[in-house]
């Protein structure tokens, strides 16, 4: 159902965005303020997310085949690739867009395919891509860190 999945990126995406643009713009005082907040509850609200789709979708998610965890490296490979591709000159900013690539679209994913695509392997594919993209671009950014920190100790 595309109108379904639009409202859901409109309810889920677009409004939050605008309105905390909204709030940045006209009242920066407060969007400073709420910025600790908001953080500490998305990762409130994403963790349960997680932890809900592996209680009540394991099976499904055991199901998923070695082939299929390998397409998903390989697309997290691309992702990085594409942001590093796309981030400018600046390293920092390259390393940013590559990160911010690799892990954007899973949670929307999530949320599509509990809602469209309800008892299927959709909602335990994406949030083992889910995983994965977290947690390979969680390595990528430590062995980023790890790098920079022994370039300033040399």
């Amino acid at each position: 159902d595309a109108l379904k999945i639009v409202l859901t990126l409109v309810f889920s995406q677009l409004l939050p965005l605008l309105a905390g643009l909204a709030v940045h713009e006209w009242r920066p005082a407060l969007a400073s303020a709420l910025l600790k907040p908001a953080a500490r509850l998305s990762m409130l609200l994403n963790l349960s997310v997680v932890v809900l789709i592996l209680a009540t979708q394991y099976p499904l998610l055991l199901s998923i085949k070695p082939l299929g965890f390998a397409g998903m490296l390989a697309l997290l490979a691309a992702s990085l690739l594409v942001g590093w591709l796309l981030g400018g000159s600046s390293p920092a900013i390259r390393k940013s867009f590559s990160l911010t690539t690799s892990i954007r679209n899973a949670g929307v994913g999530i949320v599509i395919a509990t809602g469209a695509f309800p008892g299927t392997l959709a909602a335990p594919a994406l949030l083992a891509y889910a995983l994965v993209s977290i947690l390979g671009s969680l390595a990528v950014a430590v062995w980023w860190g790890r790098s920079a920190g022994a370039a300033r100790e040399a």
